[in-house]
């Protein structure tokens, strides 16, 4: 038996590994590279769509672009942060990273003075006003020097635990609108459901494209599949059918589905009768179902009410066949959603 390709589960993937999303990557694209770079943009999408490894897709594809067009694209993983203080350090201290990786960084540039001065700052007790004209006088100093930032912010859902108070996202917005830097934002919810249980009042929504992450297509799917034949796996007819069964076009439940059928080693030869593929046998899926279904629960604005078949739409979980008939995305979660009628 050959190497299990789809062993690592639910890590990011880049590189042969990335399966499609062409026109997702050229539509970060189009906000990070060339003359008509167009400000800022919120992925968003259900859990384990790929969002991280779309994005780490694209700086793997680009990254010889990305330093001939002298752009700093950083990643921050809001799960790692602490508080907002913690969040503007690690945005500076990267910056400064990154420039002097690339050897752009002097001791006596405006960039390294004002950088140091701005982590000095914000190494003090609390957030005050000195602390935040220090942090613009080093992103303006950034810009001065022709560079492009645009942070890459991965699990913006934390920001709804990490930055609490009422002047969090207001300083972050006033950021954006000094155009020091740009941001892509990865999260479940949308920017204006994590604003809304904030006392914020910065409406950082507005200033962010919102861009849902739909499942893979028909075509992205059998390449997905075709994979099995690195496993000395035949993609039969029977195989396909109950991958989109179990799975639909969701790139996590393939990954899942193509795992078990590895593990359990079975190898398709000339008899489709050789498949035996138990779902109640793999636990990974069912828990995957449980967890997607106890999202969706959540991600109402109105606690009182569920979610409408619009958002679920939104978010690619449930699919219109035709006027007023409606399914979900895979045979197999149509029970977790008790609460609706299909």
């Amino acid at each position: 038996m050959s190497e299990n390709i789809f062993a690592e589960r639910g890590l990011a993937v880049f590189g042969d590994k990335f399966i499609g999303r062409k026109e997702l990557l050229k539509k970060i694209g189009q906000y990070v590279l060339g003359p008509n770079r167009s400000g800022n943009l919120a992925l968003v999408g259900i859990p384990a769509i790929g969002k991280s490894s779309l994005v780490k897709q694209f700086l793997y594809l680009n990254e010889q672009a990305i330093i001939r067009e002298e752009v700093l694209l950083i990643e921050i993983n809001l799960g790692a942060i602490e508080n907002i203080k913690h969040f503007h350090l690690k945005m500076v201290t990267t910056v400064l990273e990154q420039l002097e990786n690339l050897k752009k960084l002097t001791g006596d540039s405006p960039i390294h003075k004002t950088g140091v001065e701005a982590i000095r700052s914000l190494n003090r007790a609390e957030m005050v006003t000195d602390e935040i004209n220090a942090i613009n006088a080093f992103y303006l100093s950034v810009k001065t020097a022709k560079w492009e930032i645009t942070f890459i912010l991965d699990n913006f859902d934390e920001a709804k635990e990490k930055f609490p108070s009422k002047s969090s996202f207001q300083q972050l917005l006033a950021l954006l609108e000094s155009h020091y830097f740009s941001l892509i934002t990865l999260s479940r919810e949308r920017i204006y459901q994590i604003e809304r249980t904030t006392p914020a009042l910065s409406q950082l929504s507005r200033v962010l494209s919102e861009e849902y992450i739909p499942m893979l297509s028909r075509e992205e799917v059998e390449d997905y599949l075709n994979q099995l034949s690195l496993c000395n796996i035949l993609l039969t007819d029977k195989i396909r059918e109950k991958a989109i069964e179990i799975c639909g076009n969701h790139p996590f439940l393939l990954n899942l589905f193509c795992n078990h059928l590895v593990n359990q080693k079975l190898i398709i030869a000339n008899s489709e009768e050789n498949i035996s593929f138990d779902i109640d046998k793999v636990t990974d899926i069912h828990n995957y179902f449980e967890k997607l279904n106890d999202w969706v629960s959540k991600i109402s604005l109105h606690k009182e009410k569920k979610v409408s078949f619009d958002d679920l739409i939104r978010y690619h979980v449930v699919k219109e066949l035709s006027i007023d008939n409606f399914t979900t995305f895979s045979k197999c979660f149509k029970p977790y959603l008790h609460d609706y009628d299909f």
